[in-house]
């Protein structure tokens, strides 16, 4: 008995191909250890040169807008891609009237956490999110305060998992609700409402809101390294596919304000995408080879 039951184990086990031999999962270790450290050095050599903030230049602005609504004070404010100027809906804007009460840097260190849990989620390990460590890129994008990776890892979760932190990335970015999938409508929109709620005593905040996105510029609104007129045509046809993947990179290509980090965060989930796909390929071979 003993004996059939180690060998329908060793059965069940995926072949070596499947699996990394132990020197390339050491040096695997030894990268990701290296890569956090080149995250940490980059982030404590950018801060001491006074090349990132602290906090973050981003976190200033959602705490001052905060502010603005406590004081009674107008809240959206400024001129396009001027420094400062915050274009997030009412419930984040209610959300940061509250933390405005608090030290900015806790703020600034919650949200870097936010983003570091995100490149977790998104890379697939802790590993992974250290190999991603080696980019300089991911210091910079971690110590802003602008959670991209974290919007990133929303649109993941929604497509396996659960669809409510889509409802905060939509209104944070717009373009994410486009990831959402058709079993995910009802926890959406759960969310939303709970999101609305918190607004009801600032109901006027949203009109406010969608007058000042429409006083945008028809060019240049936003600083963006590809133009949503590009992308628009490209997201379209990616939806028309009605796959999961597509669908997710969709939601990244119609985020407004395409930047630098926004495209690397698109990336990191491409990255993310391939190597699940790769598995599952290797698991349906290992499948019909048994």
């Amino acid at each position: 008995m003993i004996t059939r039951r180690l060998a329908a184990l060793r059965a069940a086990e995926p072949r070596s191909g499947t699996v990394d031999a132990p020197w390339t999962s050491a040096l695997l270790n030894v990268l990701a250890i290296v890569g956090a450290c080149v995250t940490i050095g980059v982030i404590a050599l950018g801060i001491s040169d006074g090349q990132f903030g602290v906090p973050g230049g981003d976190v200033a602005s959602y705490l001052a807008a905060g502010q603005r609504l406590v004081h009674g004070a107008q809240v959206y404010t400024g001129a396009w891609n001027a420094p400062g100027t915050v274009y997030y809906a009412p419930p984040i804007i209610v959300a940061f009237s509250g933390l405005s009460f608090l030290p900015a840097v806790p703020v600034w260190l919650a949200l870097c956490a936010v983003d570091l849990l995100g490149l977790r989620y998104v890379a697939g390990s802790w590993r992974a999110a250290g190999l991603w460590g080696l980019m300089p890129l991911t210091a910079f994008e971690l110590v802003g305060g602008n959670p991209n990776i974290a919007i990133v890892a929303a649109i993941l979760l929604a497509a396996r998992g659960s669809a409510g932190p889509l409802a905060l990335a939509t209104l944070v970015k717009l373009g994410p609700i486009f990831g959402l999938p058709l079993r995910g409508v009802r926890t959406f929109a759960t969310w939303m409402l709970v999101a609305l709620a918190i607004t009801i005593p600032w109901l006027a905040l949203w009109p406010q809101w969608v007058s000042y996105l429409l006083t945008a510029p028809l060019s240049g609104a936003w600083p963006v390294i590809v133009p949503l007129v590009v992308r628009a045509p490209i997201a379209i046809v990616l939806l028309a596919l009605r796959k999961d993947w597509a669908r997710m990179l969709a939601a990244c290509l119609l985020i407004p304000g395409f930047y630098i980090v926004t495209a690397y965060s698109t990336v990191i989930l491409v990255v993310r995408l391939l190597v699940d796909l790769r598995a599952a390929r290797l698991a349906s071979d290992q499948g019909e080879g048994r």
